[in-house]
């Protein structure tokens, strides 16, 4: 059960970063807030993948 939160937690916290980029903050935040819910840990994941490949991208 723990392995499917994270999982449903992890794309919940992309689909919040694809709204975000399309303008709807809103919906963003509330799919970050119910992925949180989920698995935290999961949405910190999504957080470091952003970063690093922001960093990636910065150094291209």
């Amino acid at each position: 059960m723990a392995k499917d939160d994270a999982k449903k937690a992890h794309d919940l916290a992309e689909q919040a970063l694809d709204k975000v980029e399309d303008g709807d903050t809103r919906a963003g935040k509330r799919l970050v807030e119910e992925a949180r819910k989920l698995d935290p840990e999961a949405v910190e994941d999504v957080a470091r993948e952003v970063e690093e490949d922001r960093k990636s991208a910065d150094k291209a």
